[in-house]
C-alpha cells in the first residue's frame, strides 16, 4: 500500500499490475490516470471501498444476542500444537457436531488468537 502522495516517488515494477483503491474512488482514479499514462497496468476500484461496501455488504442490521454456554459442551485442549494444527483439529470436530452443540478449545499457539 501507497499514499497517493508518493506514487512519483515508490519504486514501481513494470511487470506487475497495480489494484488502486481510496475512500471515495476520486483519489484512485487521479492515481490510475497518472500510472495508465506512465505505461503500468492498473486497475482502480470504481467509486472507493465506500461504494464496494454499500454494494457487496448485506445492509441488514445484525442481531445480538446473549448464548449460554453449555455444562456439556465438548471440551479439546490443543495446547503445545502449532499452527495450523490447532485449526484442522478444530475444523475436524466442527464437522462431527450438531447445530446448536459447542465446542470450548484452549490453545496455546499465539497466531490462533489474532
Amino acid at each position: 500500500l501507497h499514499p497517493v502522495e508518493e506514487i512519483k516517488s515508490f519504486n514501481k515494477n513494470s511487470n506487475k499490475t497495480y489494484y488502486i483503491h481510496c475512500k471515495s474512488g476520486n483519489r484512485s482514479t487521479k492515481a490510475c490516470d497518472y500510472l495508465a499514462k506512465q505505461g503500468y497496468d492498473v486497475v482502480n476500484l470504481k467509486g472507493g471501498y465506500k461504494d464496494y461496501e454499500a454494494k457487496n455488504f448485506n445492509s441488514a442490521p445484525l442481531i445480538e444476542k446473549d448464548i449460554e454456554i453449555k455444562e456439556n459442551r465438548k471440551q479439546f485442549d490443543f495446547r503445545g500444537l502449532q499452527c495450523p494444527g490447532p485449526i484442522v483439529n478444530i475444523s475436524k470436530e466442527i464437522n462431527n457436531i450438531s447445530t446448536g452443540e459447542q465446542i470450548e478449545v484452549t490453545v496455546t499457539d499465539p497466531g490462533f488468537n489474532s
